[in-house]
């Protein structure tokens, strides 16, 4: 609906992969290349990983293309739930080999292997794309890595890329499976984007879209859509989606932060459009139906400009979704040379003995980014944010922690936000996701009751910065 609006020729975020809007940055197109040169070295098996929404089916459907053009025979699995003898019937098929699925497994294999000496001998080449490999039973994983056997004395006849969540980590972590482990020949992370990415990927689906004017996703609305999606793409394309309806729905042509306010839903960080939203945009749709009707019906010319309906928005755009949850907020510059104890220590909260252990005196925002940025000079880049709320929540949730059984620190300091003030409370330092993620899955679960996630220090260190938190340099 808001496409004429905006001046735009189809929907710029679709969450459907949209090869003619794949963004190369956010280290894609480096995804890419990757994967075509280790192709193109006839290694046998790749993976890669990353989380639900981050992009790996549209990497994948990107790396067909490519390999499409380059005259390499593609088998697509996007569905590997299946038995060990089902994906070697599956790919017999795709090959045109037309399996009986009565005969003996040993007779499939040897007609295919016969199908792919062929090719070889004709420079034809065979890659499977298998997307959520994580899915994959044991016994077929093991399947493929029989499958990545077939060669000859100096190349693979059957390349294999996996493309799954990082459950395929743990599942490969298994001794069972720790020989398809050891043939995995190249491993890629498809990471979310950073604020800087997030802006210009915003953008960039804008204008693919057919948008000709200034930059929409300014520095401070790309800030918050990356503060509630984490930079993981489909949850970008969804809130996106939501904010370009909300700017449509109160006739505004530029993003302002509060139009994201007002497109997320009752579920905190979950992305769904608000229930004025919704009510202001049928009646749009209603009014434009009778009215169009009315007009239609006695010769008149239809008219489908926003403007013909500019006035109805403003008698929900001062509505409040019903129970708005708190928001993270707007960080804003305060001087800090002399700056109080924000943050007091944990025995004047009352916190038991070993509530968290340790836990850190942090003593305020300007010794938080003193301690991101030693993190970041160490090669620690990751920490868990366990929660951000009112600081009186925040003790109130220390209180009911058990040990952490870890000796990762917590850490906590305070943020001023629009007419509130807000705690954020983060728990250890790691060097890699990987290593984030692991010590996130060993928390017990009150840790993680409200949405623990993995998030990068930079990103903290970022936002003190903007806060106007500079600290002085040994």
């Amino acid at each position: 609906m808001y496409e004429s609006f905006f001046g735009l020729e189809n929907p710029p975020f679709k969450i459907t992969p949209d090869m003619r809007a794949f963004f190369g940055g956010g280290k894609r197109e480096e995804l890419l290349s990757a994967l075509l040169y280790t192709i193109s070295r006839g290694e046998g098996i790749v993976k890669v990983t990353g989380e639900v929404g981050s992009g790996k089916t549209t990497l994948l459907r990107a790396l067909a293309a490519k390999l499409e053009q380059s005259g390499i025979r593609l088998v697509y699995i996007n569905s590997p739930n299946m038995p060990a003898l089902d994906i070697l019937l599956f790919i017999c098929r795709e090959l045109g080999l037309e399996p009986d699925g009565s005969e003996p497994k040993f007779v499939h294999v040897e007609r295919l292997q016969a199908h792919l000496l062929d090719a070889h001998s004709r420079a034809e080449r065979v890659v499977v794309l298998i997307d959520e490999a994580q899915a994959m039973p044991p016994e077929t994983l093991e399947e493929v890595r029989l499958l990545s056997n077939l060669e000859t004395d100096d190349d693979k006849l059957l390349q294999m890329v996996l493309f799954g969540q990082p459950e395929l980590n743990d599942k490969l972590d298994r001794a069972e499976l720790r020989q398809i482990k050891d043939r995995i020949a190249f491993e890629l992370e498809v990471e979310p984007f950073s604020r800087t990415e997030l802006k210009d990927y915003l953008n960039f689906r804008m204008r693919r879209a057919g948008y000709n004017g200034e930059d929409l996703f300014t520095d401070p609305v790309a800030r918050q859509i990356h503060r509630h999606t984490r930079g993981f793409p489909r949850r970008v394309n969804l809130l996106a989606d939501k904010v370009l309806l909300a700017a449509f729905t109160a006739g505004e042509r530029k993003l302002r932060p509060q139009l994201i306010r007002n497109a997320l839903g009752d579920s905190g960080n979950k992305v769904s459009v608000s229930m004025p939203i919704i009510a202001a945009v049928v009646m749009v749709a209603l009014l434009a139906a009778l009215v169009g009707g009315w007009l239609g019906t006695r010769g008149f010319p239809l008219q489908t400009d926003a403007a013909m309906v500019k006035n109805v928005p403003e008698k929900v755009s001062d509505a409040k979704p019903a129970q708005m949850p708190p928001q993270p907020p707007q960080l804003v510059a305060t001087a800090t040379a002399d700056e109080p104890e924000l943050v007091q220590p944990p025995e004047k909260l009352g916190l038991p003995p070993g509530a968290v252990k340790p836990m850190a005196d942090t003593g305020g925002r300007a010794s938080m980014r003193r301690w991101s940025a030693e993190q970041l000079a160490a090669g620690n880049n990751y920490t868990l944010q366990l929660l951000t709320a009112a600081p009186e929540e925040i003790a109130r949730f220390i209180r009911t922690l058990p040990d952490a059984g870890t000796d990762a620190v917590a850490r906590y300091y305070r943020v001023q936000g629009e007419g509130a003030e807000t705690a954020v409370l983060v728990l250890g330092a790691y060097p890699s996701v990987k290593d984030a993620r692991r010590a996130l899955a060993q928390l017990p679960k009150p840790f993680v009751k409200y949405g623990a996630f993995v998030r990068n220090i930079a990103d903290i260190n970022s936002d003190l910065k903007e806060a106007g938190v500079y600290v002085a340099t040994e």
